[in-house]
């Protein structure tokens, strides 16, 4: 950091981790304490200090690109991939509440859901201040799911067309292509997409700003083209 420049964990600037890291109040426990099947705001521990859960870009990429010809080149097929480790991204699907589009106490919520909705939307609503007054603060981290991805970017067949065939249609050259985008997908993500980003409004407790989220956008559709080329 700058001289005189404090560390600053909420903007996630801190020696000895990558910058813009993700730093959170964790969510210690939750428990049913009066047995009815909802997790309320008395019934969650949330820490006081901020602990990283990881940082925003991936740790290692890797690209594959593959190129088959068949027939002495009269098709090729060309297929890119694309591996990440490490991503870290903040499912806030709900937007900036943070409430992941889930009710606390939404029918067929399992306790630990209820429990990260809670704790996310913590001290966000001012008249939890005269039920629960000992509310910590709240905690996103939940909310937030470390991921390694696979993605079938691109596919593309080539089919050069035989001269007696490209002559019988009186073209010289002919050739057809079919090109695929945005094929595939494996990750463990709950979400949609861990790629897709938006700035987010963020509330811990202690500490309000703005930080990179998956607010619930709809990732890149999957396409696919024919290109036909002729030569004259």
């Amino acid at each position: 950091l700058a001289p005189g420049l404090a560390p600053d964990s909420a903007d996630g600037l801190v020696p000895g981790y990558p910058l813009f890291s993700r730093w959170v109040y964790p969510l210690f426990s939750y428990a049913d304490a009066n047995k009815n099947g909802i997790i309320d705001y008395n019934e969650i521990r949330v820490g006081n200090s901020l602990v990283y859960v990881g940082q925003q870009m991936p740790k290692y990429i890797l690209n594959i690109t593959s190129n088959m010809q068949f027939f002495k080149g009269m098709i090729s097929i060309n297929a890119t991939f694309a591996y990440q480790n490490g991503i870290t991204q903040f499912n806030d699907a709900g937007g900036e509440s943070g409430a992941l589009d889930l009710l606390p106490n939404a029918p067929g919520s399992t306790l630990g859901t209820q429990a990260v909705v809670v704790a996310a939307t913590a001290r966000q609503d001012p008249f939890q201040f005269l039920t629960v007054p000992n509310i910590t603060g709240a905690s996103i981290a939940g909310a937030i799911q470390t991921v390694n991805t696979l993605r079938f970017n691109d596919l593309s067949i080539n089919l050069n067309v035989p001269k007696s065939i490209s002559s019988w249609l009186r073209v010289p050259q002919l050739s057809v292509a079919l090109q695929g985008s945005n094929l595939g997908l494996v990750s463990a993500y709950r979400g949609k997409d861990p790629a897709v980003n938006a700035f987010a409004t963020t509330n811990n407790g202690q500490h309000q700003g703005e930080a990179i989220a998956d607010a619930g956008q709809i990732p890149l559709s999957r396409t696919w083209r024919v290109n036909i080329r002729t030569g004259f």
